[in-house]
């Protein structure tokens, strides 16, 4: 399962026109030039899941798996060999470790983001 990247507006009001999905309060879509270096932003990326406790299970009140933006690399099930892959916007794709991933490196950083910046000051 992919995700689209939307992963700075999942961060609040102030990082909201920095992902792909543009200025999403005022419904203006990102041009292609309003990405920096397609190179290096992700695109989409595959999903990471982890055990959801019961109390914040979807499923009816049961454990199970939750999906979102890997985001710690404790997560419980990576889909390929503790790894992931990620599409970019220049179209070439990457395996990215779980190690990798979560490193809190600005290389790791600012492949979320349209202008290529780490954006230290919203990272969770």
């Amino acid at each position: 399962m992919y995700r689209y990247n939307e992963f700075a507006r999942t961060l609040g009001i102030l990082a909201t026109n920095l992902s792909l999905g543009g200025d999403y309060i005022n419904q203006i879509p990102l041009p292609e030039s309003g990405v920096k270096v397609p190179r290096e932003m992700i695109a989409f990326s595959e999903y990471v899941f982890f055990r959801a406790p019961a109390a914040n299970s979807p499923q009816n009140g049961k454990p199970g798996l939750v999906g979102d933006y890997p985001r710690t690399g404790k997560e419980d099930f990576y889909p390929h060999n503790r790894g992931m892959n990620q599409a970019f916007c220049d179209s070439h794709v990457e395996r990215v470790t779980q190690k990798q991933f979560a490193s809190k490196s600005d290389e790791i950083r600012r492949r979320w983001f349209n202008d290529n910046k780490p954006h230290r000051e919203f990272w969770p």
